[in-house]
C-alpha cells in the first residue's frame, strides 16, 4: 500500500520562529550539529578501538567477514559502516566495504616511517564482546526515551510548524481530544493545544517524564486542558472509541516490528471511528540526511533499543496490520534536523 504525500503547500518550509524574537532556533541548530559531531566521533573511535579500520585497511571485505574477523553481531557491523560510510571514512561496493582514501591518508600522516600501519592499528584494545552484544530490553528503551525528551526542546519550531501542517490540510484538532502514548516533554502535544483553544489532552508516561512535560505545558499556560496519567503507555488499559487523536513522537521507532504493530493497534482500538493516528519521527526518506539517520540507528542499538529507523513504506505495513488505511505523510523542516509527520485516519 503506497505512502501518500501531503499536498506540497502544507510543507511549510520556510516556516520557524524569528529569529529577533527568539533564539531558541539558532542554539537548537547550535546543539543539534554538536551532538551530531559527538555521535560520530564516538562511532569513529568504535571502529579503531574494534580493529574495524585496521581491518580493511589491506582490503575491501564483506559484512560476514567482517563480523566474524572481529566477533561482532552482523546488524550492529552494518549500523556502524553505514554511519563511517557517510561521514567519508568508509566505502561500498556492493557486498565489500573498503576504507576510503581520506581515511588511508589519514592512517598514514598518523604513523612513523618505520611502524606498519597494521601493527599500529593491533595497538587499540578492542571493546569487550558484551559491551557491543546489547540486549535490548524495554528498560533500556527508557533510558533512550528520557535522554530524548531532554532534547525535545530543540523541536519548538518544528512543533509549532506540525501544528499549522496539521490545520492546512484540514485534520484540525479542535474541538476533539488528544490520547498523547510516551510524549516524553509533551512539545509536540503543548504545541496543538496552545494552536488549539478546545483540544483536551491526555499524556500517558512514566511519571519522571510527566514531571518534565508539566514544565513544558505550564510553560504556555495550557495546564488547564492537559492532563497526565503516569503509567506504561505500552501496557496501560486504554478505553474502547474513545479519543479524537491519537499521537505518538519517537515512539514507534524504538520498538521492534510485533511490539510496533502491537502499540498502533492499541492506538486503533482507543481512537473513534474517523479519528485520526499521529505519527512523529524520524524517517529512512531520501528527504533527510543519511548520516544523521545511520547515526540515530546505531544510537538506538547501542543503547539497547529493539527498533530502528524505518522508511514510510515499512510504517505502513505496521499500519496495515493494526488495522489502518492508507497514511499520509510530510517532512518538517523548521527545526535543525529534519523529521517527518505521517497521518492515518480509523475507517
Amino acid at each position: 500500500m503506497k505512502v501518500h504525500r501531503l499536498p506540497e503547500n502544507s510543507r511549510l518550509g520556510n516556516f520557524q520562529l524569528s529569529q529577533s524574537q527568539d533564539n531558541v532556533p539558532n542554539l537548537a541548530s547550535k546543539y543539534h550539529s554538536a551532538l551530531i559531531h559527538q555521535r560520530t566521533a564516538k562511532a569513529i573511535q568504535l571502529a579503531w578501538d574494534i580493529g574495524l579500520i585496521g581491518y580493511l585497511l589491506p582490503g575491501p571485505k564483506t559484512i560476514d567477514e567482517i563480523a566474524s574477523e572481529l566477533s561482532i553481531p552482523a546488524d550492529l557491523g552494518m549500523l556502524l559502516l553505514q554511519v563511517l560510510k557517510y561521514a567519508g571514512w568508509i566505502e561500498q561496493y556492493v557486498d565489500d566495504f573498503a576504507v576510503s582514501s581520506m581515511t588511508r591518508l589519514f592512517c598514514q600522516a598518523e604513523n612513523s616511517e618505520t611502524l606498519p600501519v597494521t601493527d599500529y592499528w593491533s595497538r587499540f584494545q578492542r571493546q569487550t564482546n558484551s559491551q557491543l552484544e546489547i540486549e535490548a530490553t524495554e528498560a533500556l528503551s527508557e533510558v533512550y526515551r528520557f535522554r530524548e525528551s531532554l532534547r525535545q526542546w530543540v523541536w519548538a519550531a518544528t512543533a509549532k510548524q506540525a501544528s499549522v501542517v496539521l490545520y492546512d490540510v484540514s485534520y484540525g484538532l479542535e474541538e476533539s481530544s488528544l490520547l498523547e502514548l510516551g510524549g516524553g516533554a509533551s512539545v509536540f502535544s503543548a504545541a496543538f493545544a496552545y494552536c488549539s483553544p478546545d483540544l483536551r489532552v491526555t499524556s500517558i508516561d512514566t511519571r519522571q517524564l510527566l514531571e518534565i512535560a508539566q514544565t513544558t505545558i505550564q510553560s504556555i499556560e495550557v495546564q488547564e486542558r492537559w492532563s497526565s496519567l503516569p503509567d506504561s503507555y505500552r501496557h496501560v488499559d486504554l478505553p474502547l472509541n474513545k479519543y479524537d487523536d491519537c499521537l505518538l513522537v519517537n515512539s514507534l521507532k524504538i520498538e521492534a516490528d510485533p511490539s510496533a504493530v502491537i502499540l498502533l493497534g492499541r492506538c486503533y482500538d482507543t481512537l473513534n471511528p474517523g479519528g485520526r493516528l499521529v505519527i512523529i519521527e524520524q524517517f529512512d526518506e531520501p528527504e533527510f540526511d543519511p548520516l544523521e539517520i545511520a547515526i540515530e540507528g546505531l544510537t538506538m542499538r547501542m543503547e539497547g533499543c529493539a527498533g530502528r529507523v524505518r522508511s514510510t513504506l515499512e510504517v505502513q505495513q505496521l499500519l496495515t496490520g493494526a488495522g489502518f488505511g492508507a497514511a499520509k505523510w510530510g517532512p518538517l523542516d523548521a527545526g535543525p534536523t529534519a523529521i517527518g509527520l505521517l497521518v492515518v485516519a480509523k475507517p
